[in-house]
């Protein structure tokens, strides 16, 4: 006879026989550990198209609407944003940047 393999999404667990995974803590977990630190990286790679004097600033700032996500969707959508719309910003900070100051 086969395995008999159940699904359940409330409880997020799946169950194969006698073994039961729990897989929403598991995933959550992984993802924590690894969400930030990839996460802060890549913004801090993207930093680096604008000017110098407002990196430290959009780190924080993207840092910090990532911090305010409840969900792991949540923040890729985020980051997606940024990505998206970070060269029209970044011509518009350079544009800025070297505008001259009355």
């Amino acid at each position: 006879m086969g395995t008999v393999h159940q699904l359940s999404a409330r409880g997020h667990s799946v169950s194969s026989g006698s073994a039961t995974l729990d897989l929403h803590s598991r995933v959550e977990t992984e993802t924590a550990s690894l969400d930030s630190g990839h996460q802060a990286w890549l913004t801090r790679r993207l930093s680096q198209f604008l000017p110098a004097t407002m990196r430290q600033r959009f780190v924080a700032e993207v840092m910090g609407n990532l911090g305010m996500c409840e969900s792991q969707r949540e923040r890729i959508g985020c980051m997606a944003g940024v990505v998206i719309g970070l060269p029209g910003l970044a011509w518009i900070m350079h544009r800025e940047s070297r505008r001259p100051r009355p």
